[in-house]
């Protein structure tokens, strides 16, 4: 109890010392504890983003195979499913299974080039004008195919195929339309002309809409074999799941054992999970290292602040050990009196860290943070005695020196200065990380892979430019004192001189450097990243809303955008072609309200709008009026004009949006 007392009464004695290294406390294991709860937030986060901003065909696993029918009697597709499901594990995931065959539909002198399918859950998605197949002997067709063929409910359909040992006659009991033609339900089916096609080589066009039957019609025709489909759609949570699931294994392994069983997989989920793996990376490396900088900038705060403070119990600890004190007394005094004051900051700065990553989780909009419990309670706990133990050991460090002098040296008013060579090399092998920092920055920049050294590079740098002036100070500092002597002007000179002559003043300097400089990047990546966010989102979007709607043509859209806005001035209609070229989709535009309406970025390497708007619809020729009279043409002799060039085409057609 009398150490105690003792100690207290130091505390109260240094009041300002004691509150600054209870600060310094709270913040570092603050930020420690609040790493993991925010950290497991964030990657999070960052996943349901990436999987709101995929396209339906970045969250369909497609399984298509050739299976040979023993028996007719018999359904394939459950066979197909247990096997496929068995190399497959995508817990959640939504799963069609389809058999079709490619062949002909003919009514009368009509035929048509379609898929004849069947699909488990068509007709949930589907608008029907009749009833849905049932029976070897129903059909449903659509209203293109109907309108092609000339066909209606209750004619007869007569459907051939190169696999089909003999035809089958079926009667159209609907014809129909699709429900959402942008329904994942439909992505890389192939069964809608109008879609495009990846799982197949064949182009818009070259088949009609599927005639869908129940699956006795395609076994009717005794099909040596039926082309088969797994069609899963993945769910979101499969992407953001934490609980040790790998998506990107799971996939891998599955197109291994699919592949062997002769079953082709067509997927572009691994290309989502790797682009969630990397950004989620990144956001790792991100707060691991300004978690690193926050605790390294407090603990050298902190061995600043003892250091400083030690400097003033120089005579205590020197009148102890004249008076024969034992070594572990002295150690225990001066320990205890930064050890209280750190152990209270931990305590604070745990619960504090908690609820600086739950505000920080609400800023940012993400998932918000797991409840008080399993790993990230662990990891943050572990994370708050990592800070706490760095915190006292800056603390003893910085002590040792006042503790290992000589009475002698303890009760001198002004302390010895300590040369040697290890504070050179540490300065040495600083610049040396801050150069090969941004060395490594420069090489990895426009790269996909983040790592921590580029991002400490400014603060290294910081910190080996601090080290240089802080070296250059006392040199510089003792010749204006003397200048400042010689010239008359004492209270320059002894400020001078002090600030020369002063011990760890290179040390002090070197923190505020950095700190400042870790503030100013940390101030300028969020300024840079809010407006990156912004342009990307612009890109994206293309206007500031965006309505997917369905329409029964190009003139019915455009009517409608005009209707609700008649001057043009913030609604464009938009429509996707069924047509492809290399590299994206055709899209269709109201080039009359392009200019006005949409929103892309320069920087992105995008025309002008106003000149892409020209290009698609140029200006009318002027026009020619002809008037009651004598008209006379005059026609010469010249020479025939050169062919075209191949692959020149023979017109160019300016295209107007959708109407």
């Amino acid at each position: 109890m009398a150490m105690f007392g003792l100690v207290w009464s130091a505390l109260l004695a240094r009041r300002a010392q004691a509150v600054w290294l209870l600060v310094l406390t709270v913040l570092a294991v603050a930020g420690a504890a609040a790493a993991p709860w925010y950290l497991e937030s964030a990657v999070k986060s960052v996943a349901v983003a990436d999987v709101a901003a995929a396209t339906p065909r970045e969250r369909i696993y497609l399984v298509n195979g050739a299976l040979r029918v023993n028996d007719p009697n018999n359904s394939p597709l459950t066979a197909t499913r247990d096997q496929i499901t068995g190399m497959l594990a995508l817990p959640g995931a939504t799963v069609t299974i389809a058999d079709r065959i490619d062949g002909t539909a003919t009514f009368g002198k009509e035929q048509a080039a379609a898929p004849i399918a069947h699909r488990e859950q068509v007709c949930e998605h589907l608008v029907i004008d009749g009833a849905c197949p049932r029976g070897a002997d129903q059909a449903i067709v659509s209203e293109t195919v109907a309108a092609r063929l000339g066909v209606g409910k209750g004619g007869k359909l007569t459907l051939t195929s190169f696999r089909f040992k003999k035809p089958v006659t079926v009667t159209v009991v609907g014809v129909y339309r699709p429900a959402v033609l942008l329904d994942p339900y439909w992505v890389d089916t192939d069964l809608l002309d109008n879609q495009g096609s990846r799982s197949r080589s064949r182009g818009p066009g070259s088949f009609a809409d599927a005639v869908f039957v129940d699956e006795p019609a395609l076994l009717a025709g005794n099909a040596d074999r039926l082309d088969v489909s797994y069609h899963a759609r993945l769910p979101e949570d499969l992407f953001t799941r934490t609980d040790g699931f790998d998506l990107q294994d799971e996939l891998a392994r599955a197109e291994h054992d699919l592949k062997i069983a002769n079953y082709n997989p067509v997927t572009s989920a691994d290309d989502l999970a790797d682009l969630i793996a990397r950004d989620q990376s990144q956001v790792r490396v991100g707060v691991g290292v300004a978690v690193a900088q926050l605790l390294l900038l407090c603990w050298f705060a902190l061995f600043l602040a003892v250091r400083h403070t030690a400097e003033e119990r120089r005579p205590d600890i020197g009148l102890l050990k004249l008076r024969g004190a034992a070594a572990w007394r002295f150690w225990a005094l001066t320990a205890e009196q930064s050890a209280w004051p750190m152990l209270i900051g931990a305590v604070v700065g745990w619960a504090g860290g908690y609820l600086a990553a739950r505000v920080l989780a609400d800023l940012a909009g993400g998932a918000g943070l797991p409840g008080v419990g399993g790993r990230s309670l662990w990891l943050s706990l572990a994370a708050a005695g990592v800070a706490a133990f760095g915190a006292l050991a800056s603390a003893v460090i910085a002590e040792s020196r006042a503790l290992g002098s000589s009475v002698t040296g303890l009760l001198r008013r002004v302390p010895a200065r300590r040369t040697g060579w290890r504070a050179d090399v540490i300065d040495l092998l600083v610049a040396v990380l801050a150069f090969a920092g941004v060395y490594q920055g420069w090489s990895e920049s426009g790269g996909e892979r983040v790592t921590a050294l580029p991002l400490l590079a400014p603060g290294l740098m910081a910190l080996a430019i601090g080290l240089i002036v802080a070296r250059l100070l006392p040199i510089a500092s003792a010749r204006a004192g003397r200048s400042a002597l010689r010239s008359g002007r004492p209270a320059f000179a002894l400020a001078a001189l002090h600030l020369a002559r002063r011990p760890g003043t290179h040390r002090v300097l070197a923190m505020l450097v950095v700190a400042v400089c870790v503030l100013a990047t940390a101030g300028l990546t969020w300024f840079s990243s809010h407006t990156a966010w912004q342009s990307r989102a612009a890109q994206e979007l293309g206007a500031h809303t965006v309505l997917t709607v369905t329409a029964d043509s190009a003139t019915h859209l455009l009517n409608a955008t005009h209707e609700a806005d008649p001057d043009g001035s913030y609604t464009m209609a938009v429509a996707r072609g069924s047509g492809s070229v290399v590299g994206g989709r055709v899209l269709a535009v109201d080039s009359d309200r392009l200019a006005r309406v949409a929103l892309w970025s320069d920087e992105y390497g995008a025309p002008p709008r106003a000149d892409v708007a020209a290009a698609l619809k140029p200006a009318a020729p002027p026009v020619i009026t002809l008037t009651n009279g004598r008209l006379t043409l005059t026609a010469e002799n010249g020479a025939p004009a050169a062919p075209p060039a191949p692959g020149t085409p023979a017109g160019a057609a300016g295209g107007a949006g959708p109407g």
